[in-house]
């Protein structure tokens, strides 16, 4: 799932898949929230809320961070 950084970047369809994931998790939140309206449900729609969102932020943090150069592979800027 970890891009080269070389060239334009594109998206892939695990980083779709994802995004379609939590679209699906916000949608049901935002139902699970017309279907409580108490102080309480929307407390507990928050606080899944900002863990849906964590896991979002973490997983596009990880899936874009850049690769650590092998053996075979120097870093950029070093000779071969």
């Amino acid at each position: 799932m970890l891009r080269e950084r070389t060239g334009p970047q594109r998206v892939t369809n695990v980083e779709l898949f994802f995004d379609l994931v939590y679209v699906f998790a916000v949608t049901q939140l935002s139902h699970y929230l017309l279907t409580n309206h108490s102080v309480g449900g929307a407390l507990r729609a928050a606080l899944l809320l900002t863990i849906v969102w964590l896991l979002w932020v973490y997983t596009t943090w990880v899936t874009n961070r850049p690769r650590r150069p092998t053996a075979a592979q120097p870093p950029p800027g070093r000779p071969g």
